[in-house]
């Protein structure tokens, strides 16, 4: 089964080039925060993360949670925010059945308050990484906890990494593989060298298949060239033995499937190829 697609953009954060892309001069950069918009013919409309919202500053107010907005400064117009947008598109907050949190960083979480009829699809062991983290804990895994609307769990899927009935024979090269809805529409892959129960999507759309990969790399030539972060940047990954994996495995499947679009979550040219192309229409 095929699904309808639009890939957005809610606001965006500046930082270095250097960090994200070790050997890179050190200019600020602009990182739009991506999110996607399905449309499934059976299961409604769903998200694949949120964007920016309002609720990022009210988050980051204080400290130590305030150093989280100062290394990356976030730059938002209220009609970039996910909801806004749905809502110039004819769709109600309360449309949304879905919201596929590929993780917590809090740049991908931030509207998730915003729809209050939809259920969280996470990796199990993501969420329980962060879901007792406060202060200076939270702040270092990039964790906001005042983002996470007050039943997360009573409506979060929670996918048990081993044991999931929505598990299915993985997608070579990867070790893991969830179909959301068992009609092949949408299958969920573990990318976790970035941070602990990352989720790419492997979406087959009316316009082709598109593999959103999240932060298993910031800028396409992170799996293209195989190229890693800066050194600080490493230290903080999830696993830097599997973000290298990663890379490797996005790339040997870039290889073997050339017709599937890959998408990091913050590439400008990627999403700028992909409007282009006539494949969404753009924010």
């Amino acid at each position: 089964m095929k699904v309808k697609i639009s890939l957005l953009q809610g606001g965006y954060c500046t930082h270095s080039r250097k960090m994200v892309l070790h050997g890179e001069a050190n200019e600020t950069c602009q990182f739009p925060s991506l999110f996607a918009v399905i449309e499934h013919p059976t299961e409604g409309i769903l998200l694949y993360d949120t964007g920016y919202s309002e609720h990022f500053f009210g988050a980051t107010r204080r400290y130590p949670y305030r150093l989280y907005a100062q290394v990356t400064p976030v730059f938002l117009k209220p009609e970039e925010t996910a909801v806004a947008q749905l809502r110039e598109r004819g769709i109600s907050a309360n449309e949304v059945k879905y919201i596929l949190v590929s993780h917590f960083h809090g740049d991908h979480v931030t509207g998730l308050r915003d729809f209050p009829k939809a259920r969280f699809v996470c990796l199990h062991q993501g969420y329980e990484q962060v879901r007792s983290l406060k202060g200076i804990a939270a702040t270092r895994k990039g964790f906001l906890p005042a983002l996470m609307p007050d039943d997360f769990e009573r409506r979060a899927l929670l996918i048990d990494r081993e044991d999931s009935p929505l598990r299915i024979a993985p997608v070579p090269p990867f070790a893991y593989s969830y179909d959301l809805f068992g009609d092949g529409s949408i299958v969920l892959i573990p990318l976790e060298g970035h941070f602990c129960g990352q989720l790419g999507a492997l979406i087959q759309t009316t316009q082709g298949p598109l593999f959103l990969i999240a932060d298993a790399c910031w800028l396409r030539e992170g799996y293209l060239e195989q190229r890693l972060p800066h050194p600080l940047a490493m230290t903080l990954m999830n696993n830097p033995s599997q973000y290298k994996q990663d890379l490797a495995d996005i790339l040997s499947y870039h290889t073997q499937n050339p017709e599937t679009a890959i998408m990091p979550s913050h590439c400008i040219p990627s999403f700028q190829e992909f409007v282009s192309a006539g494949q969404t229409p753009s924010a």
